[in-house]
């Protein structure tokens, strides 16, 4: 069972799992055995819970998965915290990267996020859900299968919470959500009809890269199939960029969406690429200051050279 402790002082949330310790971890750039000992190759159903969702081909043969987490840091409803976390199988292939699946493929991913965030949505008490992918052991992944989570838990979380306030102060006081303010954003590295992609002016990582809607939407899960084509375009073409310039990095990538009615005016969803290129050290943890070694101008003039690549 999991265990929520907030600290008296910042009010910052500890979750204590320790169910977690129990997860398999493979041995990451190696296939040797991969699809006897992976549980989420082909063969090996078995190994993980029933499908919540099953993608499947024209051979009755699955092709996207997604289940309950065996393992999950939240945990059904207790007295101290409750959540839904699910694993989504990307593949079938135990070592494809994100950035080297086809469009068609990528685009079927992206309609599992939407429908797992739609039923996410539906269950009481849920209040928060994210979609995040970590790719690589120093990303935080203990199984090279391609996959990424969805996670619905029942309260906000305190960073998400101030981040909401502060737009819609910026919403109350401009009458425009932050996102679309930048009528100029700098540092573009690819754009299309409906996505533009670009790096932040105080982006926290190396190499930190966003991906938005150009036109206002709060809510990743309203997203049609042909939005989501032209999304998936924008993100292979990051991933063709980050991937040639650092060599296939470790990744974490994030989908912000909204989950409430009221955010629709002010918030505007996005998702956050962020190779790993460096660890977090003690100035980062004693002050909660981000250093980035590289200007975030510089890093997409960068980027963008990779891609006629």
């Amino acid at each position: 069972m999991s265990t929520l402790r907030l600290d008296p002082i910042s009010k910052d949330a500890v979750v204590f799992a320790p169910e977690r310790n129990k997860r398999p971890i493979d041995g990451w750039g190696s296939l040797k055995a991969a699809s006897t000992k992976c549980p989420f190759c082909p063969g090996n159903e078995h190994l993980t819970p029933a499908d919540t969702f099953c993608q499947k081909d024209n051979f009755n043969k699955w092709t996207i998965r997604s289940f309950p987490n065996k393992y999950p840091a939240f945990t059904e409803p207790s007295e101290h915290i409750s959540g839904i976390q699910e694993v989504i199988v990307e593949s079938v292939s135990h070592d494809l990267n994100m950035g080297l699946y086809t469009r068609g493929h990528l685009v079927k991913v992206l309609e599992v996020y939407k429908n797992r965030i739609a039923s996410l949505k539906n269950v009481k008490n849920i209040k928060y859900i994210v979609v995040f992918k970590n790719h690589g052991f120093f990303a935080g992944a203990s199984l090279e299968h391609p996959h990424s989570q969805v996670v619905g838990i029942d309260f906000v979380p305190k960073a998400v919470n101030k981040k909401l306030k502060r737009l819609k102060r910026f919403y109350n006081k401009t009458k425009k959500c932050y996102l679309c303010s930048l009528d100029h954003i700098k540092n573009k590295i690819y754009e299309n009809s409906l996505f533009m992609a670009f790096v932040p002016e105080t982006a926290r990582f190396a190499f930190e890269c966003w991906i938005v809607p150009k036109d206002h939407k709060t809510f990743y899960e309203q997203s049609s199939h042909d939005d989501l084509n032209k999304l998936a375009e924008v993100i292979l073409k990051v991933f063709k960029a980050v991937n040639k310039c650092l060599d296939f990095p470790p990744f974490n990538l994030i989908i912000n969406t909204g989950f409430l009615a009221s955010h629709k005016s002010y918030f505007h969803w996005n998702i956050q690429l962020i190779p790993k290129t460096a660890q977090f050290a003690g100035f980062e943890l004693a002050t909660g200051i981000y250093i980035n070694q590289i200007n975030p101008g510089h890093t997409a003039n960068q980027l963008k050279t990779y891609l006629d690549k």
